[in-house]
């Protein structure tokens, strides 16, 4: 009984990586780091236009204790104090059109707000860039 509740168990464990974005491994690419102040889980989603087609998770983020956590660095400067688990960088595809969506919830006086923040972008080859939720409630 107990080895298959520790075979569930790493089961579900492996299912929940951080990250299920692939790098590009060939072609121009830009350094891009996604990033939240939430404490919050914050998820990352990808999509192949602006409708919102083939929609994919690519990462999670968050302010603080992020379970199965992968981080992600790529030494694009950063600010003081910012929690591991609250950026993920990658090289990203430059010169096309990126669909991205932060989807989020905070807690807030026994409220929940929930919010989906659309980002349409171009990254341009050997640059550095920074996406990031801030949250303001």
């Amino acid at each position: 009984m107990k080895i298959t509740v520790l075979l569930l168990f790493g089961f579900i464990v492996s299912g929940c990586s951080t990250v299920k974005y692939v790098e590009p491994s060939e072609g121009p690419t830009a350094k891009v780091r996604f990033s939240s102040d939430l404490k919050e889980i914050v998820v990352v989603r990808a999509y192949d236009d602006s409708g919102c087609s083939n929609e994919r998770e690519w990462m999670r983020l968050r302010k603080g204790f992020l379970f199965n956590s992968d981080p992600r660095i790529l030494d694009i400067p950063l600010s003081d104090g910012i929690h591991k688990n609250a950026f993920k960088e990658f090289y990203i595809t430059s010169g096309e059109e990126h669909v991205f969506m932060f989807k989020g919830i905070v807690v807030s006086n026994a409220v929940i707000h929930s919010c989906g923040v659309p980002i349409k972008v171009v990254f341009e080859s050997g640059k550095m860039y920074e996406v990031k939720l801030i949250a303001e409630i």
